[in-house]
């Protein structure tokens, strides 16, 4: 089998696209739900251990997404509280900041999901169609194209959630494409947190690009209220939808 990250023909293994790692954490003792929302169809799948791809990675490229992988969690996840303080005004958490991130290797653990999801054939992710930037991706991941990394500029928010929809927000979604004043991008789900990751040579409109990963010494991630998000309506439907379907099969909560 070819290895689509170094090109050479070696012994596969079991690759994750998104690391197994917020999968363990998000799920806590339950499995975590997969809300598929683009496919017709497409019902919440349960995946205790996320998404993987066999025929994607061979071992020495998938140990170098390791560092990668590792600060991700680490940031987004194990250290999350310790390192990101609140950003209120009149009471309201506006954004959460953070000082002493290694904004350039976060920034990498963006590129290399969003390269995974482009390379890998799980439905899952077949909303990514990066084009010829698929290949640019690959270049700055093996680090032979460091100019290219603008092009890729990540955004980050997380949610405020209440307690009523808090166990809603563990569940990863698929992602979606967006457009911000005509620059293309891609939303990925990563917990209560979103990363929406530019896939265009043209820069973010601000006021993203003053947010953007590595755009300040602090790290700024925006808020958002899930209770009014268009991603709880949709997981609220596609659940519904699926009850209706076979009510054995999954079992979410739905207020």
């Amino acid at each position: 089998m070819i290895c689509k990250l170094c090109g050479e023909d070696r012994p596969l293994i079991r690759a994750h696209i998104i690391p197994e790692s917020f999968f363990r954490k998000l799920r806590d003792d339950e499995p975590t739900l997969l809300i598929v929302t683009n496919n017709p169809g497409a019902f919440p799948k349960r995946a205790p251990i996320g998404v993987y791809d066999q025929e994607l990675l061979c071992a020495a490229c998938e140990a170098t997404f390791g560092q990668f992988d590792s600060y991700g969690a680490e940031v987004l996840l194990n250290r999350r509280d310790e390192l990101f303080k609140p950003v209120a005004q009149n009471k309201e958490v506006l954004a959460f900041s953070a000082d002493g991130i290694d904004q350039e290797l976060l920034s990498m653990f963006f590129v290399s999901v969003l390269w995974r999801a482009a390379a890998t054939s799980q439905m899952f992710f077949a909303n990514i169609k990066l084009g010829p930037f698929q290949d640019t991706a690959k270049h700055v991941l093996r680090g032979s194209a460091p100019e290219d990394k603008h092009i890729f500029a990540t955004v980050l928010s997380r949610w405020t959630v209440s307690k009523k929809q808090q166990n809603l927000t563990t569940s990863i979604m698929n992602p979606s494409a967006e457009s911000y004043d005509g620059i293309n991008a891609y939303r990925l789900y990563f917990g209560e947190h979103v990363a929406y990751i530019k896939v265009d040579k043209r820069p973010y409109p601000e006021p993203l690009k003053s947010l953007q990963i590595g755009a300040q010494k602090t790290l700024f991630v925006t808020t958002r209220n899930f209770d009014e998000s268009k991603e709880l309506k949709v997981m609220k439907r596609v659940a519904y939808a699926s009850m209706k379907k076979n009510t054995h099969e999954v079992q979410l909560c739905v207020p």
